[in-house]
């Protein structure tokens, strides 16, 4: 398990948020670089830049579950094509997608062109329907 000294970030996120996020993802990758692990999973667009350089630099598969996209914060409503950039990037870059139901799923592959098979698995999850 890999866990963060948060202390190392602002009290709260005011103007900065932004740079937090960079921060943060900085920090993952620099820890990540010290530890051993087999998958690296990310959540959303806050954390996906720091998998996909751990990934490339590590070798090591990604796993990215997508709760929310920019357009469903957004209410679809001046999304922000930076975060929207990342949330893309993210999904071409995992090895595998986690989604929290299938409404989300479909908006992957129709916003964001996500595959739904890749190296013969299946690529995208619902985890939202019972077993």
């Amino acid at each position: 398990m890999l866990l963060l000294q948060l202390d190392i970030f602002e009290k709260g996120y005011g103007w900065n948020f932004f740079e937090e996020v960079k921060a943060f993802n900085k920090k993952c990758v620099d820890i990540a670089k010290r530890k051993k692990f087999d998958v690296v999973h990310c959540h959303d667009w806050m954390t996906i830049n720091a998998g996909i350089e751990i990934k490339k630099t590590m070798a090591k598969p990604l796993v990215f579950t997508v709760h929310s996209t920019e357009y469903d914060r957004t209410a679809r409503i001046y999304p922000m094509d930076f975060i929207v950039d990342i949330e893309r990037r993210g999904i071409q870059e995992a090895d595998m997608i986690i989604t929290v139901s299938e409404g989300m799923k479909k908006q992957l592959i129709d916003r964001y062109n996500a595959d739904e098979k890749k190296n013969n698995e299946e690529l995208l999850l619902d985890l939202s329907a019972p077993a």
